[in-house]
């Protein structure tokens, strides 16, 4: 058998003549940020990326094959221009509503290549899109055997599904609480056992969504109508317990929700608030404990916008002096898109939405390109420990990767001209993808 065999059957394909984003700075980078071209060598077997090399500018494509004996998956110099393909580690959106495995395909083949899901129902669901195979965490799951063949079995029943394709890949909170009488609880299948009325039942909430598989818990803050600032404690005194240890991830999208989350002691807020922007004071107390946020401006822009407002809404005087004032403390920003299948104008497509999310970061938000880019990648990551294998594009790590034509850190639309995505070295399918 030849070294080229080999290689093909070790499921080894080079990306080269790409120019490396990482959100550290590491030997390869330039000033910019930017790598000069380099060859990537990654694996479909291993889902690694195997090795990091300077690309040669002598000799073509076919004398670099038969040098390194791996085929092409990906050529730069095939593109616009020989410098303008960008290689990203794989996007992370921190903040989805996923119903069915249509949408991690959508969210891959946007380049997002993991997502944290904030809430959906019912848990056998959830833990299906989370343990999926084709999916960048189901590496997280190997260990369960049972959880693997549920896995199998669940995408094996979706007509038209495809075992071998890849997809984005999820953890998730399982469902959120709030209260009766809630704007969510009117949503339409949302379960009553996740409505809380007293503190009492915060330990069955948690210990329901830990059994159901929650990798964090999410609460729902809001006034007037909302879960009691006495449920929110208890729900937060039994996630942190030992028994359990579990971040909190709060909603919060006025000002007074953002004051309840901040009381309870949440880890994590997402949204800002769209009636009253944070006040030097309270964004002092989120830096000082170390709270960190997901905005999700670009819904939050859309909501404001539409018959969905509230009287004394504003997006310019609410939403964005809040991400400003946030930026400025120093208050770490995650990103998200909040994408769902919600009708009406408050529905943001999979995928396409966290791009969205990152430009309106930039553009209206002010926030640096790159930082906004670093957050979406490695601080993803990091929310909730998954930087030990993902976020960046280094040797070792998972072969989690985003081709895009043009610099984003000069010009953040680029990250819209994706061009090739692979999920642990498997290339995603990208003929399909919504426009």
């Amino acid at each position: 058998m030849t070294n080229t065999q080999n290689q093909t059957q070790s499921g080894k394909k080079a990306v080269r003549h790409v120019r490396i984003f990482n959100s550290e700075n590491n030997v390869h980078d330039n000033s910019s940020g930017i790598s000069n071209p380099m060859t990537v060598v990654i694996s479909a077997v291993s889902g690694l990326i195997e090795t990091i090399k300077d690309s040669p500018t002598s000799i073509t494509t076919a004398d670099e094959e038969k040098e390194d004996a791996v085929p092409t998956a990906f050529d730069g110099r095939a593109g616009t221009s020989p410098s303008s393909a960008i290689l990203l580690p794989g996007l992370i959106d921190a903040h989805i509503h996923p119903k069915e495995r249509h949408h991690l395909l959508q969210l891959a083949q946007y380049g997002v290549t993991t997502a944290y899901d904030m809430a959906s129902w019912p848990p056998e669901r959830s833990q299906a899109l989370r343990r999926d195979p084709g999916g960048s965490t189901f590496a997280v799951f190997q260990g369960a055997d049972k959880g693997r063949a549920d896995a199998h079995q669940a995408r094996d029943s979706e007509p038209g599904s495809d075992s071998h394709s890849a997809v984005a890949g999820i953890l998730t909170s399982c469902m959120c609480a709030s209260c009766p009488g809630s704007r969510h609880s009117k949503i339409p299948t949302f379960p009553t056992d996740s409505l809380l009325s007293s503190a009492e039942e915060a330990p069955a909430f948690v210990d329901q969504q830990v059994r159901n598989g929650a990798d964090y818990i999410k609460i729902v803050a809001d006034a007037p109508v909302g879960p009691s600032q006495e449920v929110l404690d208890a729900i937060v005194h039994v996630a942190h317990s030992q028994k359990y240890g579990k971040k909190v991830v709060a909603h919060a999208a006025n000002f007074r929700a953002y004051e309840m989350a901040m009381a309870c002691g949440a880890d994590i807020i997402t949204h800002v608030p769209r009636d009253t922007a944070l006040s030097h004071e309270i964004v002092r107390k989120i830096a000082a404990r170390n709270v960190v946020c997901l905005p999700t401006l670009a819904v939050m822009k859309v909501i404001v916008n539409s018959p969905m407002a509230l009287p004394g809404d504003s997006y310019e005087d609410a939403a964005v002096v809040s991400v400003k004032r946030l930026a400025e403390a120093g208050v770490k920003m995650y990103v998200g898109s909040d994408s769902n299948t919600v009708p009406g104008p408050m529905c943001m497509p999979f995928g396409s939405s966290l791009l969205k999310e990152v430009e309106t970061l930039v553009n209206d938000g002010g926030l640096d390109p790159a930082y906004v880019l670093r957050m979406a990648t490695k601080g993803n990551a990091e929310l909730f420990g998954l930087d030990k294998d993902r976020g960046v594009v280094e040797e070792g790590m998972r072969a989690d990767l985003t081709v895009i034509e043009g610099n984003p850190v000069y010009n953040v639309e680029n990250v819209r001209n994706v061009r090739q995505v692979w999920v642990g070295g498997k290339e995603v399918d990208l003929k399909a993808r919504e426009s």
